[in-house]
Protein backbone atom coordinates (compact mmCIF):
# COMPACT_ATOMS: atom_id res chain seq x y z
CA UNK A 1 0.00 0.00 0.00
CA UNK A 2 2.88 2.41 1.10
CA UNK A 3 4.68 1.90 -2.91
CA UNK A 4 1.01 2.07 -4.27
CA UNK A 5 0.32 6.05 -2.62
CA UNK A 6 4.21 6.51 -3.27
CA UNK A 7 3.08 6.44 -6.87
CA UNK A 8 -0.50 8.36 -6.55
CA UNK A 9 1.76 11.41 -5.28
CA UNK A 10 4.60 11.19 -7.89
CA UNK A 11 1.19 10.91 -10.67
CA UNK A 12 -0.33 14.17 -8.55
CA UNK A 13 3.11 16.04 -8.45
CA UNK A 14 3.73 15.54 -12.26
CA UNK A 15 -0.23 16.70 -12.96
CA UNK A 16 0.72 19.93 -10.59
CA UNK A 17 3.63 20.49 -12.42
CA UNK A 18 2.33 21.07 -15.70
CA UNK A 19 -0.87 22.66 -14.83
CA UNK A 20 1.45 25.16 -13.32
CA UNK A 21 3.62 24.99 -17.08
CA UNK A 22 0.28 25.55 -18.72
CA UNK A 23 -0.97 28.06 -16.48
CA UNK A 24 2.32 29.91 -17.29
CA UNK A 25 2.11 29.98 -20.64
CA UNK A 26 3.22 26.42 -21.23
CA UNK A 27 6.79 28.65 -22.76
CA UNK A 28 4.59 29.53 -25.56
CA UNK A 29 5.77 33.07 -25.80
CA UNK A 30 2.16 34.34 -26.40
CA UNK A 31 1.02 37.79 -25.92
CA UNK A 32 -2.57 39.19 -25.97
CA UNK A 33 -3.50 42.72 -26.29
CA UNK A 34 -2.53 45.22 -29.09
CA UNK A 35 0.96 44.87 -30.61
CA UNK A 36 2.73 47.76 -31.13
CA UNK A 37 5.73 48.93 -33.98
CA UNK A 38 7.86 51.75 -33.12
CA UNK A 39 9.72 53.48 -36.44
CA UNK A 40 12.08 56.35 -35.49
CA UNK A 41 12.35 59.17 -38.14
CA UNK A 42 15.64 59.24 -40.47
CA UNK A 43 14.61 61.40 -43.18
CA UNK A 44 12.78 64.72 -44.22
CA UNK A 45 12.47 65.00 -47.82
CA UNK A 46 15.38 63.33 -47.83
CA UNK A 47 17.57 65.41 -45.44
CA UNK A 48 18.84 63.73 -42.42
CA UNK A 49 17.61 65.06 -38.72
CA UNK A 50 18.04 67.35 -37.45
CA UNK A 51 16.41 69.01 -40.15
CA UNK A 52 14.46 72.75 -40.47
CA UNK A 53 10.66 72.24 -41.71
CA UNK A 54 9.52 75.25 -41.77
CA UNK A 55 10.00 79.29 -41.59
CA UNK A 56 8.41 82.37 -41.10
CA UNK A 57 7.94 84.73 -44.01
CA UNK A 58 10.13 87.76 -42.41
CA UNK A 59 12.39 84.64 -41.40
CA UNK A 60 12.30 85.05 -37.34
CA UNK A 61 10.56 81.74 -36.66
CA UNK A 62 12.42 78.65 -38.12
CA UNK A 63 11.28 75.01 -36.67
CA UNK A 64 13.93 72.71 -37.25
CA UNK A 65 12.62 69.24 -35.90
CA UNK A 66 15.05 67.06 -34.38
CA UNK A 67 13.82 63.58 -33.50
CA UNK A 68 10.58 62.10 -33.92
CA UNK A 69 9.51 58.14 -32.72
CA UNK A 70 5.95 56.96 -34.03
CA UNK A 71 4.04 54.00 -32.65
CA UNK A 72 1.63 51.81 -34.93
CA UNK A 73 -0.45 49.80 -33.12
CA UNK A 74 -2.25 46.91 -35.00
CA UNK A 75 -5.33 48.07 -33.13
CA UNK A 76 -5.63 51.02 -35.75
CA UNK A 77 -4.12 53.21 -33.25
CA UNK A 78 -0.88 55.39 -33.59
CA UNK A 79 1.64 58.03 -31.78
CA UNK A 80 4.06 60.10 -32.36
CA UNK A 81 6.09 62.26 -29.98
CA UNK A 82 9.68 64.07 -30.84
CA UNK A 83 11.83 66.90 -30.76
CA UNK A 84 11.72 70.30 -32.33
CA UNK A 85 13.67 73.65 -31.86
CA UNK A 86 11.61 76.97 -32.29
CA UNK A 87 14.06 79.95 -32.78
CA UNK A 88 12.41 83.15 -32.68
CA UNK A 89 14.42 86.20 -33.45
CA UNK A 90 17.19 83.73 -32.95
CA UNK A 91 16.73 82.42 -30.03
CA UNK A 92 16.22 78.66 -29.49
CA UNK A 93 13.59 76.79 -27.79
CA UNK A 94 13.45 73.07 -27.35
CA UNK A 95 9.91 71.82 -27.44
CA UNK A 96 8.06 68.29 -27.54
CA UNK A 97 5.67 68.05 -30.13
CA UNK A 98 3.10 64.63 -29.74
CA UNK A 99 0.15 63.70 -32.43
CA UNK A 100 -2.09 60.62 -32.60
CA UNK A 101 -5.02 59.05 -33.99
CA UNK A 102 -6.05 55.95 -36.29
CA UNK A 103 -5.18 54.78 -39.39
CA UNK A 104 -6.45 53.19 -42.48
CA UNK A 105 -5.02 50.83 -45.27
CA UNK A 106 -6.76 51.03 -49.09
CA UNK A 107 -8.06 47.77 -49.37
CA UNK A 108 -7.55 48.50 -53.33
CA UNK A 109 -5.67 44.88 -54.17
CA UNK A 110 -1.73 45.98 -54.46
CA UNK A 111 -2.08 49.08 -53.40
CA UNK A 112 -0.24 49.64 -49.88
CA UNK A 113 -1.69 53.05 -49.26
CA UNK A 114 -1.96 54.00 -45.43
CA UNK A 115 -4.33 57.19 -44.10
CA UNK A 116 -3.06 58.33 -40.67
CA UNK A 117 -5.67 60.88 -39.04
CA UNK A 118 -5.35 62.97 -36.02
CA UNK A 119 -8.38 62.33 -33.16
CA UNK A 120 -9.91 65.30 -34.65
CA UNK A 121 -10.03 63.54 -38.14
CA UNK A 122 -7.79 65.36 -39.81
CA UNK A 123 -5.41 63.88 -42.97
CA UNK A 124 -1.79 63.97 -40.88
CA UNK A 125 0.28 61.96 -43.75
CA UNK A 126 -0.68 59.58 -46.40
CA UNK A 127 2.36 56.61 -47.55
CA UNK A 128 3.18 53.09 -46.93
CA UNK A 129 4.12 50.88 -44.45
CA UNK A 130 6.05 47.96 -44.02
CA UNK A 131 8.39 45.81 -42.36
CA UNK A 132 11.11 47.88 -41.78
CA UNK A 133 10.10 51.16 -42.97
CA UNK A 134 7.11 53.68 -42.97
CA UNK A 135 6.90 56.43 -45.68
CA UNK A 136 4.99 58.76 -45.32
CA UNK A 137 3.60 62.46 -47.54
CA UNK A 138 2.51 64.71 -44.88
CA UNK A 139 -0.55 67.42 -45.22
CA UNK A 140 2.66 70.19 -44.91
CA UNK A 141 4.00 68.52 -48.02
CA UNK A 142 6.90 67.11 -46.88
CA UNK A 143 7.79 63.70 -46.75
CA UNK A 144 8.64 61.76 -44.01
CA UNK A 145 10.95 58.38 -44.00
CA UNK A 146 10.80 56.22 -40.54
CA UNK A 147 12.55 53.18 -39.79
CA UNK A 148 12.75 50.63 -37.64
Amino acid sequence: MALRMKGVVLVLAGVAAVGAITACGGGQGSISGPQATQYTLTTIDGHALPHQTSQSSDGTVTTVVNDMLLTVVDDRSWHSVGHQTVSTNGVPSVEVFRDNGTYATSTVPGANETAFRDTAGDLVWVGSITEREVSLAGADSLRWVFDR
